[in-house]
């Protein structure tokens, strides 16, 4: 693979974006095992819908359309799928020899699949059947009407990038396929491989062929359109009524959403403004930073807004002033404010109480972890956060 030939390979790329990209043959090998199970995917599909008589889908009703009855299997194909069939029945299958047979027949198919002219009908090509197939995707859910453990299958588009993901897979490795078919084509004389790559990729692999990968390119190049001026992967849509919106299974009709703000914005200021703020602080006049004073410079001398001389008036008293709003407040100083003989005494009943303490064993010890537990959640809880506001002021 020199630059040259990557370039031809890609050339669908440069007339597409007017930029200059070869084709990538590196690949991780997770990346490399996902695009050949695609492509193995692609076979098993091609295998069952299009040559299996029985066309592997049950039809319904009478008047429904199967993808086997719209595919249409070139001579080609066929001939290629005839001689893969012969050569897995034979009993020297495991053989050197019969295994380089396979590969070579398993290739004329991928590039018979390949070099499928389509024309107005796309999904005659078991290639672009495949990939409709693979534009949906199936995922299960609870049914509350049934068994408890049992699940019903619902059928829902695939995500853009999903199905992007996909496409890139069957692209990459059809190149790769064309690649290959061009090397063993010309292995006597290997100056005639970009020729017979040019003339390949230019009827078969570009946006304006009637190919399925004419047709993929350009189901890309609409991907890439869409994601462009896709905001939100979820979006949400209005209802026929004109007063209800619908975001992913939730209702919420216009009247509720600003009962919802309301809501919300009442959680957040009791959040920040009773519990954080204590809410009762009405002495303490706030600092507007914009008066405030700072010279990053000298933070590496230890230095900070605060102790800074141009900011003497503004902070003057500050660092004493929550500490004075808790002690004119019975209910506050009760809460967050020890006397220090009680922060003592409390201090040597917790000591004495570890050093006599000793857990029992079984059931006793269980109860000792939960209680632990217990208060390990306490300091999530509001008394948790009251509790360690109360030990900082303690600390002036």
């Amino acid at each position: 693979m020199t630059q040259q030939r990557a370039r031809i390979l890609n050339e669908f790329y440069s007339g597409a974006t007017g930029k200059a990209q070869g084709f990538r043959s590196f690949k991780n090998a997770s990346t490399l095992a996902s695009y050949f199970r695609k492509m193995k995917e692609l076979l098993a599909y091609h295998y069952r819908v299009a040559y299996q008589a029985d066309g592997h889908f049950t039809r319904e009703s009478d008047g429904q359309v199967l993808p086997a009855d719209v595919i249409e299997l070139t001579g080609a194909q066929q001939w290629a799928m005839e001689k893969i069939m012969g050569i897995l029945r034979r009993d020297d299958v495991d053989s050197e020899e019969v295994q380089a047979q396979l590969r070579h027949a398993v290739r004329q198919l991928y590039v018979a699949m390949i070099c499928h002219v389509v024309g107005s009908v796309p999904f005659r090509s078991s290639v672009l059947s495949f990939c409709a197939m693979l534009s949906r995707r199936v995922y299960r859910k609870e049914d509350s009407d049934k068994r408890k453990g049992s699940s019903a299958a619902q059928g829902v588009w695939e995500e853009r990038n999903g199905y992007n993901a996909n496409l890139s897979a069957l692209t990459w490795t059809a190149q790769l396929i064309i690649f290959d078919y061009a090397c063993f084509q010309e292995q006597e004389d290997e100056n005639q491989i970009p020729n017979f790559l040019r003339t390949m990729c230019q009827k078969f692999f570009q946006q304006l062929a009637e190919t399925p990968f004419g047709h993929i390119l350009q189901w890309r190049l609409y991907l890439f359109k869409v994601s462009e001026t896709t905001v939100a992967k979820k979006q949400a849509r209005w209802l026929l009524d004109g007063d209800t919106i619908e975001y992913r299974g939730t209702a919420l009709h216009m009247k509720q959403v600003t009962q919802l703000m309301g809501a919300e914005y009442r959680q957040a200021h009791s959040l920040l403004h009773d519990e954080l703020l204590l809410g009762r602080a009405r002495n303490l006049v706030p600092i507007e930073s914009w008066k405030l004073k700072d010279d990053l410079d000298m933070d590496g001398y230890g230095c900070s807004w605060l102790s800074d001389a141009r900011n003497a008036e503004l902070v003057d008293g500050a660092d004493r002033a929550l500490l004075c709003e808790l002690q004119e407040s019975p209910e506050l100083r009760q809460i967050f404010l020890k006397d220090k003989g009680e922060d003592e005494q409390e201090r040597r009943d917790d000591g004495a109480g570890a050093g006599n303490h000793q857990p029992d064993a079984g059931t006793g010890g269980q109860r000792e972890r939960e209680k632990g537990g217990g208060r390990r959640k306490e300091k999530n809880s509001v008394r948790g956060r009251l509790e360690y506001m109360r030990r900082m002021c303690n600390s002036f």
